[in-house]
Order: C-alpha cells, then structure tokens, then sequence
C-alpha cells in the first residue's frame, strides 16, 4: 500500500506541474472570476480525470489476467510517457507553450462551470491515452490489485486538487511569474522526469521485478 501512495504522490506532484492549456484556463479564472469559480472549474477537471481512470480500468481489467498481456501494457504505457517526455524536451515551433485565451464562465452558476471543466479536459485527446497508458501499468505492476491500484490514483487526483488549489490562491502572483523562457524550461524538466519514470519501469520489467 505504502508503494501506491508512494507512486501516487509522485504522479500527482508530475502532473500539478505541467504546464498546459488547463493550467492556463484555471489562472485565467482564478484571476478574471475569482478564486471559488476557479475551484467549481477544477472539480470539473478533476471529475474529468476520474472518469477517465474508472474508463480504463474497467476497460483493461479482464485483459490483465494473462502475463504476456501485462507484460505489453507495460511497455506501451513506458513508451506513451517517453513519447511524451520527449515532445515536452524537444518542442515543436507548432507546439511552444503559449497562454490560452480563457473560456467564457458564469462566476454565479457553479455548475456550469464544473461542466464546462469537465469537458473541456476531455477535449484533449492525450488526456485518456495518458490515462489508459498509466492505468495499464500500474494494473501490471500490482498484478491487477484494485485496492493498490485504486490507492495510487486516488492518491493522484488528490495531490493535483490540493496543487490546483494553491495554483488558483496563488493565481496573479503565478501569472506575473510565467514567462515564455520559464514555461519551455519547466515543461523540459517535466519530460525528463517522464522519461526516467518509464526507463525505470522498463528496467524492472525486463529484470523480472514486475
């Protein structure tokens, strides 16, 4: 247990420092509605992420049993992160972090902005696959324990809403802060940290600790 909670903690503390649209619409809010609708926001957001997981977990369960299977998740799931570690070291012109125009909200109906959170997560298609790459593995390395798997992303989603939080509190002093040549360098040490995290998934995979 202490494992998962360890892992998920890690995850969680990877993910609150991305640097991505979201990030933007939730400082946008914060700072133009307040900090209580950037939260309604995050839940959404937050909400998003659960379904995703409760998705791929369901989804990858029944594959989990047989070991060759396990052994494939694990590999596709290493190389999504390190695919995705290495977008962030080495962007595109295309893709150099620029702030987002933020979207239109109703500060007075929190709902509505729980639901706007909620879909606007899953407009980004990287979102799930990121989801089912790390469910997948994580299913493989608890030998599809729902308890330790269930422990890690809890664990997870409560680390990114408590960072999410303090990123909303904080939100005009963030603002000031994030210049374009700090963006690109957060953002590299981000995809640094994925890749060593998928690396060293591998190496205990293929040393027979998985």
């Amino acid at each position: 247990m202490f494992e998962a909670v360890k892992y998920g903690i890690g995850l969680g503390l990877l993910l609150s420092v991305l640097i991505g649209p979201v990030f933007f619409i939730l400082i946008n809010v914060s700072i133009k509605e307040g900090f209580r609708s950037a939260m309604y926001l995050d839940i959404g957001i937050i909400l998003s992420d659960a379904v995703c997981i409760l998705l791929s977990y369901l989804g990858l369960a029944a594959l989990l049993d047989d070991r060759e299977n396990k052994i494939v998740f694990i590999i596709i799931g290493a190389v999504v992160l390190i695919v995705m570690g290495m977008l962030r070291i080495f962007p595109s012109k295309k893709h150099k972090p620029k702030e987002r125009k933020p979207i239109i909200v109703e500060k007075s109906n929190p709902f509505a902005l729980a639901v706007q959170g909620f879909f606007y997560n899953l407009m980004n298609p990287s979102v799930l696959l990121f989801w089912i790459s790390t469910v997948g593995a994580a299913m493989a390395l608890y030998d599809g324990d729902g308890k330790l798997v269930w422990a890690q992303f809890t664990t997870t989603l409560l680390v990114v809403l408590v960072i999410d939080t303090l990123k909303a509190w904080f939100a005009k002093k963030m603002r000031s802060f994030l210049t374009e040549d700090k963006i690109i360098l957060a953002n590299k040490i981000i995809g640094v940290a994925f890749v060593i995290f998928a690396v060293v998934l591998l190496v205990r995979l293929f040393m027979g600790k998985i």
